[in-house]
């Protein structure tokens, strides 16, 4: 009875082991591992429901706020502005969120 629980300490130990130097290998690739973000240049600003599947959408987009109307057929385009210099510029900085 005790070589067996002797044979499952050391297969226990030897499984840590493993499992330690798996996880440096792991953390030492990963840590030569560049992460580029992407710049987006669409965010959805604001929505309204309006009930059956319908809303109001505000979409920044290059430069620009787009006020589109979505149902579950279609999607339209129901106003178009110039965001404002300062705010056109925040538009387009990516956040990951």
């Amino acid at each position: 009875m005790r070589d067996q629980e002797d044979m499952a300490m050391g297969a226990l130990a030897r499984t840590e082991r493993h499992g330690a130097s798996l996880l440096e290998s792991l953390r030492a690739a990963l840590g030569s591992v560049k992460i580029r973000r992407n710049v987006r240049t669409l965010r959805v600003a604001e929505t309204l429901s309006l009930g059956d599947r319908r809303m109001l959408v505000v979409v920044e987009w290059s430069g620009e706020k787009l006020l589109l109307g979505v149902t579950p057929q279609q999607i339209n385009l129901l106003d178009a502005r110039q965001l404002p210099a300062a705010a056109a510029g925040q538009a387009g900085e990516g956040r990951d969120e």
